[in-house]
């Protein structure tokens, strides 16, 4: 594991370190976001019961926890499928289990109990608020962190590409400490794009942005899923941004709706109550 540091001196030495997977800026480390399946919790399509790229059985994650149970149920009994190409929202309240998903389907962790099943490689955008956001980098090179593995270089012009796709169109050299927090998840976006993965785990990407920034965020993805890629995408955005998944699943620890966003619509009627404070 690389320290990030923020003085000039070690910016060469980790861009230039042997680093075996594309990387993100997060908890001050540099960790790995392309990951193969880890054995015992992913398998090759070959070997999976069904074609769908993420499969979800009788899931559960529990941590110790100073209760008088002993546990805390991050997780419980959850189970669901993504179909390949979908654009799918994974919405729920802070504290529902969103992110603990994602991480179970990255590999991150392991699940207590069940099966989580992806077919292909995975890429995460996490949450901007696990970004290092002081690291002295330009764009460009945050973006170029997102790599393939076979890839033994990154034409400028692809990073231009990806840049403009997301918005930002002209400031691949800016560096990361001049953007807002908009700006900031285009960059993100951008740098998982450039993973090229055939599924892409977006945790909450349209928190804490403006209409326009979200509007534009949820086209590109839109685009990505016409284009065949999978996405699973975690929210607490109970607006307009909920037509944009072609499915939604509701959780709070464990399933409480899934269907169509008029399906799930006409299933929770407090919605609001239930997701707290959410986008217009």
């Amino acid at each position: 594991m690389i320290s990030l540091c923020k003085s000039s001196s070690s910016f060469p030495t980790l861009l230039g370190a042997n680093v075996e997977h594309p990387s993100e800026l997060e908890m001050g480390t540099l960790k790995p976001v392309l990951q193969k399946r880890p054995s015992g919790i992913f398998w090759d399509r070959n070997d999976a019961e069904t074609a769908d790229p993420i499969v979800l059985r009788n899931l559960r994650k529990v941590y110790r926890a100073p209760t008088k149970s002993g546990v805390h149920v991050a997780v419980h009994d959850m189970n669901f499928g993504v179909h390949l190409g979908e654009c799918f929202g994974l919405l729920g309240a802070n504290g529902a289990g969103k992110s603990t998903l994602l991480h179970l389907l990255q590999g991150r962790l392991r699940q207590s109990s069940g099966a989580v099943q992806c077919n292909g490689l995975i890429a995460l955008m996490p949450q901007k608020a696990a970004i290092d956001w002081s690291f002295p980098i330009t764009v460009e090179q945050m973006v170029k962190l997102g790599k393939p593995l076979h890839q033994a270089s990154t034409p400028h012009q692809c990073v231009d590409s990806l840049l403009e796709e997301v918005g930002m169109n002209g400031m691949g050299s800016r560096r990361l400490n001049q953007l807002s927090g908009g700006q900031q998840q285009r960059v993100l976006l951008a740098r998982a794009l450039m993973q090229n993965a055939s599924v892409l785990l977006l945790d909450e990407p349209c928190s804490a942005i403006d209409p326009p920034t979200r509007a534009h965020l949820l086209k590109v993805m839109r685009q990505q899923a016409d284009r065949g890629q999978t996405l699973l995408v975690s929210s607490h955005d109970w607006g307009k941004a909920l037509d944009s998944y072609d499915r939604v699943l509701v959780i709070n620890k464990q399933l409480v709706a899934n269907g169509t966003p008029s399906e799930v619509r006409s299933t929770i009627t407090d919605m609001d109550g239930m997701m707290g404070d959410c986008c217009a």
